[in-house]
């Protein structure tokens, strides 16, 4: 009996957790709109992501730091990228030291917001400044006020959908996370250094769903990795351009604010679900909602006639970024360790 009460706590929490992820997800995405921000996906991007690291509501003093980290490491990254933009090695090793750090961070549950912070500034705001520097102050802007409201929508979602805290410890508790073997950092933060480097010079429509596929993968995957693992996490690049392919393709034939809205509610319960139930597959789940929030929200920035095309290029980005992450660990990192490990989403 205590057994099944168990179980019946744990589906339980899998459907709330599922819950929360299409309520960020789709209110995420619909208040960025509304408000007309520039890239409006970032914000259930970083909604999603905060929610998955946060086991609890947010504090008042969590978003208080967070959005003071935000403009800290937003104002920083512009300003370096302006100050060293003509010493390009100078601003190469600062970028590499900021990465591993930023993936050292990541291996704390404390610290793994300020991580997707850092990765976010750093390696997505350099590009935009060398091709549009208003879009790169536009963007800068979004992650100040997604930050915010990404948190002020985990901490909704807590609210009404509250975790079953009557689990016990055999319930399923997650295990603490595993620290890269010495060295991880700085090779994650080469592998990922490499692109973004390429795309300072030569920055185009594929750079930045390339970069993301390139960190979300990195986020993901622990030092030494199998080939199983590396086509999982391919699978889940493919899942999710599949998704984003089909929600534009909806939103193409049925262009109205309801169609959009359901949608994103659909793939927020979808992902949502399988991430809670995935266990350690899990990770493949969350790059492809990754994934989908990323090539659908850069879908909605326009529907023109050539938009299609413009949808087709950046899903060949993520493919791109996902193969060349994948290559390099399994190349590097796959020869150091046998066994593959995962972390928690």
């Amino acid at each position: 009996m205590a057994a099944s009460a168990t179980d019946v706590l744990v589906r339980r929490e899998q459907r709330r957790f599922g819950w929360r992820v299409a309520f960020v997800l789709t209110l995420g995405f619909v208040v960025a709109e509304l408000a007309a921000w520039p890239l409006a996906f970032i914000v259930p991007l970083l909604a999603v992501q905060f929610l998955a690291v946060l086991p609890a509501a947010p504090t008042g003093r969590q978003m208080l730091l967070v959005v003071l980290v935000t403009l800290a490491t937003t104002s920083l990254a512009i300003f370096v990228s302006e100050l060293l933009r003509d010493r390009p090695a100078a601003y190469l090793a600062v970028l590499f030291a900021v990465f591993a750090l930023a993936f050292y961070l990541d291996n704390f549950p404390k610290t793994k917001m300020i991580a997707t912070l850092l990765l976010l500034s750093n390696a997505i705001l350099p590009i935009l400044a060398m091709q549009d520097s208003i879009a790169s102050i536009g963007m800068r802007d979004t992650l100040i006020y997604g930050s915010l409201v990404g948190l002020l929508l985990a901490w909704l979602a807590h609210a009404l959908f509250p975790s079953v805290r009557t689990l016990s410890a055999a319930a399923g508790t997650p295990p603490a996370p595993t620290l890269s073997p010495v060295g991880g950092e700085w090779l994650r933060a080469a592998i990922l250094l490499l692109p973004v480097g390429y795309f300072l010079g030569r920055p185009d429509e594929a750079s930045f769903p390339f970069v993301v596929a390139v960190f979300s993968i990195l986020r993901q995957v622990e030092q030494g990795m199998g080939r199983r693992l590396a086509v999982g996490l391919l699978i889940g690049n493919l899942i999710g351009g599949l998704a984003a392919s089909i929600g534009y393709a909806v939103l193409s034939l049925f262009p109205d604010f309801t169609t959009l809205v359901l949608v994103l509610l659909v793939a927020g319960l979808l992902f949502g679900g399988r991430i809670a139930v995935a266990g350690p597959k899990a990770p493949v789940y969350v790059i492809a909602l990754i994934v989908f929030i990323t090539l659908l929200g850069l879908g909605l920035i326009e529907f023109t006639s050539g938009s299609a095309e413009q949808f087709a290029q950046r899903f060949w980005g993520v493919l791109k970024g996902a193969l060349y992450t994948l290559a390099a660990l399994v190349l590097f990192a796959g020869r150091r360790a046998p066994a593959a490990a995962v972390r928690a989403p």
